[in-house]
């Protein structure tokens, strides 16, 4: 039994070894392709030339990904957390499982999928054409199921004798989720929209339906399409090896941000222990 354990111990740490070696590495190979292009005038300035992104840089598909995820952020909130909270608090055990099922079921449906379900509703019965609002809502129903399962596992890590004590003392259940569960967990619940942000800025799929362009200046409404750093990614790539460095440096951008956000969520749960 102890020649398994250290064996199944050995196994971990090579494993642990591997995968955040291949992380790093992916980071420190493409900071190393996009030496030659990542400098400030290629976060400030709007793509030129032309053939697509030739010159100039990406600063209207960063901002245009920041508000894609903002939107499917914000959508994805509130059912969400409310979902939750009657999963946790309110629903019976029968009812719990079936809707974890359904969760988890929509959770594995493919985003182009989700993209091609928000186009024909969003962009074109209901009416709201290509932007980044239909985008947003292609996105929240991606997320949905993930920040749902984050926000029950938050109230999961609520102290019981809190909850408990709550109850012999005859607090309205109402009163003390508001009070009690959600200020407990509030920092999970940031650090769960955080990465469910992170994971909205990079899918590709559901912005090629319904909001994502080639070129678009820095929009000024939600119900404007705006480039994205996704799209722009896949368009670089598709021109062959002449855009390839250009394709590297947008996605060391795109990976950047997408760790800001996740060490953001890491730090507040680690201030939290």
């Amino acid at each position: 039994m102890k020649t398994f354990s250290k064996i199944l111990q050995i196994i971990s740490y090579i494993s642990t070894i591997l995968v955040v070696g291949v992380v790093l590495f992916i980071y420190i190979y493409f900071a190393y392709r996009s030496r030659n292009i990542l400098n400030i005038n290629f976060l400030l300035e709007s793509p030129k030339g032309l053939v697509l992104g030739e010159e100039g840089g990406i600063f209207p598909a960063i901002i245009g990904s920041i508000y894609f995820s903002t939107t499917a952020v914000l959508i994805a909130f509130f059912p969400a957390i409310c979902s939750a909270i009657f999963i946790k608090f309110y629903a019976k055990k029968r009812f719990r499982r079936f809707a974890h099922t359904l969760i988890e079921n929509m959770a594995s449906v493919p985003s182009i999928v989700l993209g091609l379900f928000s186009y024909t509703v969003f962009v074109y019965r209901l009416g709201f054409g290509r932007s980044i609002f239909s985008a947003g809502v292609a996105l929240a129903i991606m997320i949905l199921p993930f920040l749902e399962r984050r926000f029950e596992k938050a109230f999961d890590e609520v102290d019981i004798n809190l909850i408990n004590a709550s109850n012999n003392l005859g607090i309205h259940k109402y009163f003390m989720i508001l009070r009690l569960v959600n200020k407990e967990s509030f920092k999970e619940i940031v650090s769960a929209v955080l990465l469910c942000y992170g994971f909205a800025m990079g899918a590709l799929a559901p912005m090629i339906f319904t909001g994502a362009v080639a070129y678009s200046a820095v929009p000024n409404s939600i119900f404007n399409p705006s480039m994205a750093l996704p799209m722009h990614l896949y368009l670089l790539i598709a021109q062959g090896e002449t855009q390839l460095d250009r394709a590297y440096a947008t996605a060391f951008v795109e990976l950047m941000l997408v760790l800001i956000f996740n060490i953001f969520a890491y730090m507040l749960i680690y201030k939290k222990k």
